[in-house]
């Protein structure tokens, strides 16, 4: 599907959503998770929608072709019966890979094309084997075998490809290219920081909003959350380990930094540590106010939210 980048709604610094220009029609869209990694579907990008589809039409493709190949392997012995195994397998492995595509879990569609990529290579490996050792008694059923094996490598193909736009999607969530629409403290960050800029422009004589211009390598805004945010975190993630935690809010981190100590906090909650301090939080010793974001922290926070918003949904239901 052709995508029109000069659509007014279309921001080419950003890869095209699924709201801007001619959506893309989902497959099993009733059967999808709501939001993702705090991102509604139709603020998902196309090409990502795309290969999902693309990959549930290869995987279910796959598991026809392997319901058609197991009884041809069931009267055999042999060759035909070593395939029967496979196919069981890899069947399993289609189905799993199909539901893993339409809900957009990530390590599961992972797990489906590396496990059939690897079986199929070992089993034309142990064709291959057998066909130099039995001559060519057994070549027909080893073409047979192998084009019903090509189901297998489409299917895997495809969901990596899917794969690899996942792990970009993530990517640009880590660089800030879904601030503006993603559920969690960037888009209060920015909220704050508005009501901070409309604040100080209605009234010159206040203290100017504190922006990370004042610092070096700091390139957002440092907005003080609000009271009733704070508590909404606490709750929603009570038991987040401490490995998300900020030292200094104690809170699960949605944009962490990496300070000049080594430690990991809140962009910002440090940047307001640094308005009125010029040492560590942790070690009390001096330290420059040079921040790098953690995007290793970031994507697992992310991932262990999601999976919490994903529990706390599933207990509403029933």
């Amino acid at each position: 599907m052709a995508l029109n980048m000069h659509d007014d709604n279309i921001n080419p610094l950003r890869p095209p959503r699924n709201n801007e220009g001619d959506p893309v029609k989902l497959l099993f869209q009733e059967s999808m998770v709501k939001e993702k990694f705090g991102i509604q579907i139709n603020n998902l990008p196309k090409k990502l929608l795309v290969k999902r589809n693309t990959a549930i039409y290869a995987t279910i493709a796959e598991a026809i072709f392997c319901i058609v190949s197991i009884p041809l392997g069931a009267v055999g012995r042999g060759l035909s019966r070593a395939s029967l195994y496979i196919n069981i397998v890899t069947l399993g492995m289609a189905i799993i890979g199909c539901w893993a595509c339409i809900h957009l879990k990530g390590p599961w569609v992972q797990a489906h094309y590396l496990t059939t990529f690897s079986l199929t290579g070992l089993f034309v490996l142990y064709c291959i084997i057998i066909a130099a050792v039995t001559g060519s008694d057994n070549i027909l059923i080893l073409l047979v075998l192998v084009i019903f094996m090509i189901s297998d490598v489409v299917a895997s193909v495809y969901t990596y490809l899917f794969m690899r736009e996942y792990n970009q999607f993530k990517k640009d969530i880590v660089a800030g290219k879904y601030n503006d629409v993603r559920r969690g403290s960037e888009a209060v960050a920015n909220n704050n920081n508005n009501n901070n800029n409309n604040n100080y422009n209605n009234n010159p004589a206040a203290t100017p909003p504190v922006t990370s211009s004042s610092f070096n390598n700091s390139t957002a805004v440092a907005p003080i959350m609000s009271e009733d945010d704070v508590i909404k975190r606490r709750m929603t993630y009570p038991n987040c380990p401490d490995l998300y935690k900020c030292p200094i809010t104690t809170d699960i981190m949605f944009d962490p930094v990496t300070a000049e100590d080594g430690y990991t906090y809140e962009r910002e909650a440090i940047l307001e540590w640094f308005v009125n301090n010029s040492t560590s939080p942790m070690t009390n010793v001096k330290i420059g106010k040079n921040i790098i974001p953690n995007h290793a922290i970031k994507s697992a926070a992310m991932e262990y939210m999601d999976k919490v918003d994903r529990d706390n949904k599933t207990e509403e239901m029933v």
